[in-house]
């Protein structure tokens, strides 16, 4: 079977700017795109209601961590702007007075309201949180990360649509791989990531595959397909670092490749040292949709 080689952007930082999607699926995978494009979830910035004193001091910061909270859950939630088919989750945050509320605290009231990609409204939800003022003025990631951790199980309760459970719960009979038949596909853990990378890459990847409706396996078997991804780092350079990941598909049991998928861009300098967070999601993407276009091309070959 001929070896193919495809070439993506990779968009691992900017975690509050819109990832674009650099491959369009064709014939099969193009089910599966849109699939996949109609459960992302694009978390807007929180905007304030009546006063800009009810905003956290960091509302990009708010929104990477409560995309984070749904990515945890199992969601495909991104921080930032949408495009396409992605649905839109908006956050409005207001002060109410609280008599009750203790000296150097203020409660906040915040609503979650869902719009489809055509801006008609999915569903909403509300919550009131009392927090202390300048932790909140401050944009304290504690305090965002408390909120979120009450938000995300609130909103996931109508996020996830019927696409979403639909890809999740494909019938074994429609889990099938083009030209690969009784095939699963095998996520290894990736080498040479910084930080979380190697299992936060990881498991975003089998998170894309599986909301898509490919079966998937923790361990390979024969006549499985193997995803192996690597990454390398080049040096710091004016605050700036090179990056690169390949992801190499093959056969089980085989050391020759059935085709690669490069990925890269340049982030600032030692951002993935730690937690990867929504960086993982948007690597996950890009490499998801490459190899649905290189499955495809396989199965046709």
């Amino acid at each position: 079977m001929r070896r193919v080689l495809l070439v993506a952007l990779l968009v691992v930082l900017a975690a509050c700017e819109q990832l674009p999607q650099p491959f369009q699926p064709v014939k099969e995978t193009a089910v599966v795109s849109t699939r996949i494009e109609q459960s992302r979830i694009a978390v807007l910035p929180p905007q304030a209601d009546g006063s800009k004193a009810a905003l956290p001091g960091n509302p990009r910061l708010a929104a990477e961590i409560l995309a984070q909270a749904l990515s945890d859950l199992g969601l495909l939630a991104t921080p930032g702007h949408a495009s396409g088919k992605m649905r839109r989750l908006k956050t409005v945050m207001r002060v109410v007075e609280d008599p009750a509320a203790p000296q150097s605290h203020e409660t906040v009231e915040v609503q979650w309201t869902l719009f489809d990609s055509n801006g008609f409204q999915i569903d909403s939800a509300s919550e009131r949180f009392t927090l202390l003022t300048s932790a909140w003025d401050a944009g304290s990631p504690e305090v965002l990360q408390e909120v979120a951790s009450v938000a995300a199980p609130r909103i996931a309760a109508f996020v996830e649509g019927p696409e979403v459970r639909q890809a999740a719960t494909l019938p074994e009979t429609d889990a099938r791989i083009p030209g690969f038949p009784g095939a699963r596909l095998v996520v290894l853990p990736v080498e040479g990531a910084p930080g979380d990378g190697s299992e936060s890459l990881r498991r975003a990847l089998e998170r894309q595959l599986t909301l898509a409706g490919l079966p998937t396996a923790d361990s390979p078997a024969t006549g499985d397909l193997v995803i192996r991804g690597e990454v390398a780092m080049g040096p710091p350079e004016q605050g700036l670092q090179d990056i690169a990941i390949t992801w190499t598909l093959e056969e089980a049991g085989r050391t020759s490749s059935l085709g690669e998928i490069d990925q890269a861009n340049r982030v600032p300098a030692g951002s993935l040292d730690g937690s990867w967070g929504p960086a993982a999601e948007g690597a996950a993407q890009g490499a998801a949709d490459g190899l649905f276009d290189l499955l495809e091309r396989l199965g046709n070959g």
